[in-house]
């Protein structure tokens, strides 16, 4: 059985909120078997009671999702589905649901064509139904998920089609895994050239097969996973820009700025003075203000 993982915490000291509205999702691990394709399951809640001044945004990242979505939408009243995000190369505004409970599992990057079926290439940047992907295997999930009892049965649940899917698929690119998990640990620039030694492979290989499995270039996912990590230390450790950014590998803090700039719309103390839950971060999720600045 997947087991619960402890909330992460985040100060951000730097954010005027009311923390007692945040969205605070829980987290599972997967179980041993599917750690290789899969980061994490998440469960939220009560997501149709937020402020309508607010708005729900997914961070840019190289993992993919499978996602149940159970609420109100306008004029059609209580639907549920299962959507797939791709790989994202910016910051984008999650559909116009009033979502009151989702249920997901974020893929490994470097995954996702063993369990979905496609290349990550073809689903970058895409929202799309689970059934444009799985036929009837999607609409027997949905059912089940939706007889579901508890958390832990929909957790099961969507393992089980995983392992389901993966009996059938061809395995992960495993190169990409690791090159994807080596990228992310990288303090500064990973170098392509040496990479591709390490690995046996030559710098074409290399990034021909990483776009494909992740969807995105070894170095737009390089920018987006440092973009994560000064989110990261920023939120748990209240460090100055200044001391975030030598830690994550930028030549000043103009340059943490202009690649934040670049790549959520917005200089990084701005973005943050928007942000009305962070709480959901590991999942690629947060809220800001409606309003423009």
């Amino acid at each position: 059985m997947a087991q619960r993982r402890a909330d992460a915490e985040y100060t951000f000291a730097r954010m005027d909120v009311n923390r007692a509205h945040w969205t605070v999702p829980e987290i599972y691990a997967p179980p041993r078997d599917l750690q290789r394709y899969l980061d994490v399951f998440f469960i939220t809640r009560g997501m149709s009671s937020r402020s309508p001044d607010e708005r729900g945004r997914r961070m840019p990242e190289g993992a993919s999702y499978i996602v149940l979505l159970r609420g109100r939408r306008c004029g059609v009243g209580d639907e549920s589905t299962i959507v797939v995000g791709g790989a994202q190369e910016g910051i984008h505004e999650i559909p116009t649901w009033s979502y009151e409970y989702q249920c997901g599992v974020r893929i490994q990057p470097g995954a996702a064509g063993a369990i979905l079926g496609v290349s990550a290439s073809a689903i970058k940047n895409c929202i799309i139904p689970l059934r444009e992907l799985w036929r009837e295997r999607a609409d027997r999930l949905l059912e089940r998920l939706l007889l579901a009892r508890s958390s832990a049965e929909c957790v099961e649940l969507f393992a089980r089609a995983v392992r389901e899917r993966l009996a059938e698929s061809q395995q992960a690119d495993l190169l990409a895994v690791r090159l994807a998990r080596a990228i992310r640990g990288a303090r500064g620039d990973a170098r392509l050239a040496t990479l591709a030694e390490d690995y046996g492979t030559s710098v074409r290989t290399l990034e021909r097969r990483f776009g494909a499995s992740i969807g995105l270039s070894p170095k737009q996912y390089q920018r987006i996973a440092r973009i994560a990590r000064v989110f990261d230390l920023i939120g748990a450790s209240g460090r100055s820009w200044v001391e975030v950014a030598a830690e994550c590998g930028y030549y000043d803090q103009s340059h943490l700025v202009d690649d934040c700039q670049q790549i959520l719309g917005r200089p990084p103390e701005q973005f943050l003075r928007r942000l009305t839950n962070v709480a959901s971060l590991e999942i690629g999720l947060v809220f800001e203000k409606n309003s423009s600045e």
